[in-house]
């Protein structure tokens, strides 16, 4: 996975009816353990704040593999941070 996926923003789809603009801040890829189980991948997004310290923020862990709705943004959207 290049580094910079994990240094652009995304788009997350929830149940609700605007996608919110999210960046990865964890992102660990499945593994095998020492005794040759398979340890499943990890992905932590947070809402992104646009660098402020005074916003609050969410931590979310979507399922793995990542969903479909954990994707890039599109052209036009993502200029607010909530949605």
């Amino acid at each position: 996975m290049p580094l910079s996926w994990r240094a652009d923003a995304w788009m997350l789809e929830r149940d609700d009816p605007a996608p919110i603009r999210v960046r990865t801040g964890e992102f660990s890829p499945e593994r095998v353990r020492a005794d040759g189980s398979l340890e499943p991948g990890r992905v932590v997004v947070k809402t992104d704040d646009l660098g402020a310290v005074d916003v609050p923020y969410q931590l979310l862990t979507p399922p793995w593999p990542p969903p479909a709705g954990l994707r890039p943004m599109r052209p036009g959207e993502g200029g607010r941070p909530w949605g």
